[in-house]
């Protein structure tokens, strides 16, 4: 049997990482008045002596040598206050210098000294000479590189390289761009798809974390407020509305941990578990950020709470490494190879390693 529990010392990881950004970074911060999204920026530095962005960096390279799954478990409680999505860009570029070679460039992404945006393609890319295509570019305004994963692999950019048209986006709190290459050539590249699967792992357990966070402002609602001198929650349309939104949290949970599991120990349906983790938490983030307006009804769209935040974040990360159109005719094609026996497979690989 698998054990898709934590254990005690990843509790407490994500216990530290949660207790910080909660008292640092609460979600309050971005419904006061007179907002300013450039001056509600969490702080880099604070997180990064933390340690989130060196986590999967061994400790000679100023990490703490774990896995990706303590990765998953740090990037699922940025979801829950909406954090930048620049944490994936931090994680995975930090790796992704230390694969190559560059252990100097590795130590300063993972201390915050260097930062990283990320590339979402907005059309098919072409690799040849070097990068080109029509791309979104995410949390830019401070970076000195740009990460693109894909199927493809991952590459990292020199920003100085890139020119960039300012966006409006529906989120307020994530700076985009767009940008259209010609011929870009990555400073550091790998061009394994494992290092999409990752991405794709992490990504899942941001909008895993989001789904947490609005389910339990949903219930924490549905107790409090009072309609026909009782709470709201009392009446069944509430609650089980209350109630589909903590099934699909749990059955998240599940997915990505699962996931990770078959990334981390090079199981053979990785890509199909990673692709399903993304698919399944991008409907599902969707699914419960509207659930979560629909509770608080129509304060719920106001500036005056959170709730249409989670919605726009939601639809945000749903576009980062694969959207859920892509994924789902991927996965079309990926689950006709995938048999019982590849199951059988992952399964038995998993509990070797637990043993």
């Amino acid at each position: 049997m698998v054990d898709l529990l934590p254990t005690d010392e990843q509790k407490n990881i994500a216990d530290t990482v949660r207790r910080f950004l909660a008292e640092e970074f609460p979600v309050e911060r971005l419904i006061a008045k007179d907002v300013d999204p450039a001056r509600l920026r969490p702080g880099w530095d604070s997180i990064a002596e933390l340690g989130c962005f060196a986590i999967g960096l061994s400790e000679a390279q100023g990490g703490a040598g774990l896995t990706l799954v303590e990765e998953m478990l740090v990037v699922q409680e940025f979801g829950r206050i909406l954090g930048p999505p620049e944490i994936f860009g931090a994680i995975l570029a930090a790796r992704l210098a230390a694969a190559c070679g560059s252990e100097s460039m590795a130590r300063g992404i993972g201390a915050g000294a260097a930062r990283v945006a990320t590339l979402a393609p907005v059309t098919p890319f072409e690799l040849k000479d070097g990068l080109t295509g029509d791309f979104y570019l995410f949390d830019h305004d401070q970076a000195d590189f740009a990460l693109l994963v894909s199927p493809v692999g991952a590459m990292l950019f020199p920003m100085d390289a890139i020119t960039v048209e300012k966006a409006i986006g529906l989120d307020a709190f994530v700076p985009i761009a767009r940008v259209n290459a010609i011929n870009l050539k990555p400073v550091w590249a790998k061009y394994e798809p494992a290092w999409w699967h990752q991405a794709l792992l992490l990504a899942a357990a941001y909008l895993s974390g989001l789904i947490q966070a609005a389910c339990a402002m949903a219930t924490g609602y549905a107790k409090l407020r009072q309609q026909f001198g009782q709470p709201i929650g009392a009446f069944q349309a509430v609650k089980h509305r209350c109630v589909d939104m903590a099934i699909g949290a749990e059955a998240i949970g599940s997915q990505i941990a699962f996931a990770a599991l078959a990334i981390r120990n090079g199981a053979p349906d990785a890509a199909f578990q990673a692709m399903s983790a993304k698919l399944v938490a991008g409907q599902n983030a969707v699914r419960t950020a509207q659930d979560n307006i629909q509770v608080h009804g129509a304060i719920g769209v106001t500036s005056e709470l959170a709730p249409h935040l989670y919605l726009k974040r939601a639809h945000l990360i749903d576009r980062l490494f694969g959207s859920n159109r892509l994924l789902g005719g991927m996965m079309l094609s990926a689950s006709v190879a995938y048999s019982g026996n590849a199951r059988l497979n992952t399964l038995d690989a998993m509990e070797s390693s637990d043993r």
